[in-house]
């Protein structure tokens, strides 16, 4: 306590002045990196690095806009599935405001969802998937000590199972707690998501140590988007506001893709992109802001999660169409994650090797 009080907490008192009296006075009031010298060389190479890809930042940013369109489209859907009158924005208030959507009492009945989650998919898993980890696993709260400021995630286990990788979710109110779009959370943060990937990697014997533990994100959260996708093949998304959750994350990385972009060559102020996120999806204005702010402080690294995906997708159409009935999905995904983690060009190399042998 003593050292909280004599030597932390001044420390802090330090750095806010610090921040207040001389850093922020002298600080720029341009948002982009297209303000600074080399700022679109610079943000040009953060692009290819977070991505693995030889995209622009225009085609990426093209890339966003159609997505951004069709999620639209398909969100009207089902509004209209469900007998929504009102507009896509009204639709998102009604989600996050009715009754309907907050069905639990306690924190347990919000495990228990996810564990059904779990059980519904987990037959179906057997078809998709020649190769599971050995690596154990669970659903657990969030520790009360950080719930606040945590948001679901995965914390992998390790190696020698000594630690099973763990499904964390903040609960603060079970009351509070909207279970629109459970079903896509778990698929990405779990099962076959985050749990299928790193722990296979973790476990794979072929791998030299420093590549078992090797990431780069557009590969990682590129196949935790893709797998979101599996939904219905996985037996999930029956339920219309279940879809509606799936459809809601993955607009929420498709809006990455504009916004990043828009911010760091194209001039797209703070405020603008905070209202281009609130327009097209289901979130708050405090929410939008860290988001936005979070692109302006990492300048590139929110494309790897879209880029991932629509490359996972586009190679497996792409080998579906070229194999026909030599294609299986199971062994795609073994292809896809025996090799761990690597640049999206090498897997693609990779799956043209696999491809050309079948």
């Amino acid at each position: 306590f003593y050292q909280i009080t004599h030597a932390i907490l001044p420390s802090y008192s330090k750095l806010k002045q610090f921040i207040k009296e001389e850093y922020l006075p002298k600080s720029r009031k341009t948002h982009g990196l297209s303000s600074l010298p080399n700022g679109l060389a610079m943000y040009q190479f953060l692009a290819k690095n977070y991505t693995t890809t030889t995209l622009t930042p225009d085609s990426i940013y093209q890339l966003g806009l159609n997505e951004v369109a069709r999620l639209r489209t398909e969100m009207e859907k089902i509004k209209t599935q469900v007998g929504f009158s009102g507009t896509l924005a009204e639709f998102f208030e009604h989600i996050n405001a009715d009754p309907q959507f907050y069905i639990f009492k306690t924190p347990k009945e919000v495990l228990d969802s996810f564990r059904s989650v779990q059980n519904t998919i987990t037959p179906n898993l057997k078809t998709m998937f020649e190769t599971v980890p050995k690596t154990k696993f669970e659903i657990r709260q969030t520790e009360a000590f950080r719930a606040a400021s945590a948001s679901a995630e995965y914390n992998a286990g390790t190696a020698d199972g000594s630690r099973p990788g763990i499904f964390y979710t903040p609960i603060l109110d079970a009351k509070k707690f909207n279970a629109v779009g459970m079903e896509t959370l778990f698929l990405h943060e779990a099962i076959p998501g985050h749990h299928y990937q790193i722990s296979l990697q973790q476990e794979n014997k072929s791998l030299p140590e420093f590549r078992k533990y090797l990431g780069y994100s557009a590969y990682a959260e590129g196949w935790a988007l893709y797998t979101e996708t599996l939904g219905k093949e996985l037996g999930v998304y029956k339920n219309p506001y279940q879809y509606l959750g799936h459809l809601s994350d993955a607009m929420h990385r498709a809006i990455r893709l504009v916004v990043d972009v828009a911010i760091h060559t194209k001039g797209m102020s703070h405020d603008d992109a905070i209202h281009y996120m609130m327009t097209n999806e289901r979130i708050s204005k405090a929410e939008a802001t860290a988001e936005i702010e979070r692109y302006m402080a990492i300048p590139g690294q929110a494309l790897s999660y879209k880029i991932g995906q629509l490359s996972l997708l586009a190679l497996r159409a792409k080998y579906e169409k070229e194999l026909g009935p030599k294609f299986k999905l199971a062994d795609f995904h073994t292809q896809v994650l025996n090799g761990g983690n690597m640049p999206l060009k090498v897997l693609e190399k990779k799956l043209s090797l696999w491809a050309k042998s079948l």
